[in-house]
């Protein structure tokens, strides 16, 4: 079985000051990623970023392709923050400053829960208390869907239901709960805007019980709903004092799961 990869680097910047970076090139499991012939260009796309205070007009001074939004208080928690009243003014700002500098692939991370419709009120929840549950009604889930992917239609490119789905800071959601999110979200977005990429909620690699205890059961339940995504999604880097070894290490821990779990070939990012 093999696996069509993309790289990506997603990086954390102040307007003039890069603070962290990470890249990751996946080829296939078993596989030698073929050497590119002199004079290729690697597509921008391949490179994105978070951008700290995006929402607020801050933009990094290299150039870029992707943006993943996380952490620009974008998220449902930060926009639908009373019942069926959204406030899109952090989301409108940080689509217009990427698309205004020329991003060409905008990645939405679609939770958390906001806390009057979590299952949840955990204070230890990130962003923001609750945020780790899963909506206690799905049709508000499906309103919020629908509402930003009519709204950012043509804009944001990709969707990603859910961050670090199997750490429960982030989600205290079970692998069929979270799972369900992600087919309706799925059919959602295909039905408004079809050329749009659903990525699969990310898991966090590094923390291997908590990858194992989660990820294998999350793949069997995206496998009874038609695996409902069209790239997989993970966050390999390791802990703080680790190698490109150690990351490799973890990128083929979760190239072995999802080959364990009969996975459809289907692109890999890192989104972190």
């Amino acid at each position: 079985m093999s696996f069509h990869t993309r790289a990506i680097a997603l990086v954390t910047v102040t307007a003039t000051t890069l603070v962290s970076a990470g890249a990751l090139f996946l080829a296939a499991p078993g596989a030698q990623a073929a050497p590119l012939p002199p004079g290729t260009l690697i597509k921008d796309t391949l490179f994105g970023m978070h951008v700290v205070d995006l929402q607020r007009g801050n933009w990094p001074n290299i150039p870029i392709g992707s943006i993943r939004l996380w952490d620009n208080q974008t998220s449902w928690a930060d926009i639908e923050t009373t019942n069926g009243n959204f406030n899109w003014v952090n989301l409108d700002s940080s689509v217009n400053t990427a698309v205004a500098n020329g991003t060409k692939d905008i990645l939405l991370v679609l939770g958390s829960t906001p806390a009057w419709a979590s299952d949840d009120p955990s204070p230890i929840a990130l962003p923001r208390p609750g945020a780790a549950g899963m909506p206690t009604d799905l049709a508000w889930w499906d309103r919020w869907v629908t509402a930003v992917v009519t709204r950012y239609k043509g804009k944001i490119t990709s969707y990603q239901p859910w961050n670090e789905a199997n750490l429960s800071t982030f989600s205290t959601g079970s692998p069929a709960e979270l799972a369900e999110l992600t087919k309706r979200a799925y059919d959602i977005i295909k039905t408004i805007d079809p050329a749009a990429t659903v990525v699969a909620p990310s898991t966090g690699v590094r923390l291997g019980g908590a990858f194992k205890k989660f990820y294998p059961k999350f793949l069997a339940e995206l496998a009874q709903r038609n695996w409902p995504v069209d790239v997989f999604s993970a966050h390999t880097y390791p802990a703080s004092l680790g190698s490109p070894k150690d990351r490799a290490a973890l990128a083929n821990l979760w190239m072995d799961s999802l080959k364990a779990a009969g996975a459809p070939n289907k692109p890999l990012w890192d989104t972190e």
